[in-house]
């Protein structure tokens, strides 16, 4: 699931999903608020989630390293592969929301325009949204995290907070690493980002996870037709940042191509590897 949740288009819900945990990790951020009120309640959940985050920021420091690396040398072909894990990852929410007419129409009509809207307004460039910013973008991004289809990181990536992400938690690493050795020093800016966004993601772990639960309790379809629009709309960022890195250059378009079709046959193997599960799981 950390390593879903660096990766624009991989939503840590559907891996969650895939490995059968997804009803109790649901259930165990819900429960979350009870430390405050009934810790017993809570304690049934409290290795679970002890496990889960430790794998999840495992994945988190070494994947940083990597998606900086990825993101500086190979931006065009980097957005690309999102993009192809995005499109087809599309499948799963829409699966869900079938049949799509009436409100679930008009939904996934909302979603994908007010997607489209957002995921088209000026950002500024890596490195500079202020720390404070990064406290909204923490909830918005866990919010998503929780939901089968969607990635925090997608979030992260059309609200122009992804790279900032990436280049902070690539600092701050860095000079965890350089104690063992030569001490850089210390990067404040990217420690107080990096503060405001966990700070949004606990808080969104404790309340919009509650929320979660009831929408797709009481309004699944229209729920999921929803987000399968605001996606679909969103991909017009990636799309962007694609035309831009490769500079329209036609070996650069066909070399982001590839790249897309590469992305579409991951989530197209996870699709397969979640249905085979499903299957099992039915099987008497």
């Amino acid at each position: 699931m950390g390593i879903a949740d660096i990766i624009p288009g991989i939503s840590g819900g559907t891996i969650a999903l895939l490995a059968g945990i997804y009803t109790p990790f649901i259930e165990g951020l819900s429960a979350l608020t009870s430390l405050f009120t009934d810790r017993k309640a809570f304690q049934p959940h409290r290795d679970f989630l002890l496990l889960l985050g430790a794998g999840i920021l495992t994945a988190l420091v070494t994947g940083i390293k990597v998606m900086s690396l990825l993101l500086s040398r190979f931006p065009a072909e980097t957005y690309a592969f999102f993009i192809g894990l995005i499109l087809f990852s599309l499948h799963q929410p829409l699966k869900e929301a079938f049949p799509i007419k009436g409100k679930r129409l008009a939904a996934l009509t909302v979603g994908a325009i007010a997607a489209f809207l957002v995921s088209g307004l000026p950002v500024r460039e890596a490195g500079l949204p202020g720390a404070a910013a990064f406290f909204p973008a923490g909830i918005f991004a866990v919010s998503a995290m929780m939901l089968p289809g969607i990635s925090g990181s997608f979030i992260l990536l059309i609200t122009g907070f992804y790279e900032p992400v990436i280049s902070y938690g690539n600092s701050f690493i860095d000079y965890i690493f350089s104690l063992f050795s030569v001490p850089l020093p210390f990067p404040a800016e990217a420690f107080l980002a990096l503060l405001c966004l966990f700070a949004g993601i606990g808080l969104g772990l404790m309340t919009v996870s509650k929320g979660i639960k009831a929408l797709l309790s009481k309004y699944h379809g229209i729920t999921l037709a929803f987000l399968s629009g605001f996606i679909a709309g969103a991909l017009r960022k990636p799309a962007s940042l694609v035309l831009s890195h490769a500079e329209l250059r036609m070996s650069g378009l066909f070399t982001a191509l590839i790249f897309l079709l590469l992305g579409g046959m991951t989530a197209a193997l996870l699709l397969a590897l979640e249905k085979r599960r499903r299957q099992g799981n039915s099987r008497p």
